[in-house]
């Protein structure tokens, strides 16, 4: 079970509930605060025998396209176990970070869990198909990946082989769906067009 962390107490629940034999802990890389830390301890001392635990530190908690690109790899590293990704504790952005990667790789997660604080009851949240991307819209998000463009360069860039027409339809579309932001003539990928180039 791949989890983000606070108190524990959520963790505790998604444990009893789906057995999982190994968590991995999603933490700060500098050290983590007090509630953290002793929610660590409580959660090996009264688990440790079952369960093996270890830690996925991160540089940044709000950097969303590189947690995700994180938990993405952690992901792939763990092969064909079952992975469950419970997200009920911790930064609401790491939270977010761990659905993105549970998309992304919908393939290889049993399930995507919250618990819910009043009942205790496991809710099992869908996996859904985002990230969908044509090769055109596709090729304008690696184009602006490694730095913004200006609408012209893109345009000549990209419109080889497309009417400016259908380019600027999937300029339209991208900056709908937050792909990208569009700025005095300037394109810009946002953290979640970053995420959508993770492969």
């Amino acid at each position: 079970m791949i989890t983000s962390i606070y108190s524990g107490d959520a963790i505790k629940e998604a444990i009893l509930k789906l057995s999982p034999t190994d968590i991995i802990l999603i933490l700060e890389e500098e050290d983590p605060p007090i509630t953290k830390q002793e929610a660590i301890k409580t959660l090996k001392k009264f688990f440790s025998q079952n369960i093996n635990f270890s830690e996925l530190k991160l540089t940044s908690l709000y950097d969303l396209a590189n947690i995700t690109k994180k938990i993405v790899n952690k992901i792939d590293d763990i092969g064909d176990e079952i992975i469950f990704i419970h997200i009920s504790e911790g930064r609401k952005t790491v939270s977010f970070a761990m659905s993105f990667a549970a998309y992304l790789r919908k393939n290889k997660i049993e399930g995507l869990y919250y618990v819910i604080e009043e009942n205790n009851q496991l809710l099992k949240m869908p996996l859904l198909n985002m990230f969908k991307l044509n090769e055109t819209e596709n090729k304008i998000l690696e184009n602006i990946s490694k730095e913004d463009k200006s609408l012209i360069n893109l345009l000549d860039n990209i419109t080889k082989d497309k009417s400016r027409s259908v380019f600027y339809k999937y300029l339209k579309k991208l900056q709908e769906e937050s792909y990208i932001t569009i700025e005095n003539n300037i394109v810009k990928i946002t953290p979640f067009g970053k995420i959508a180039l993770i492969k």
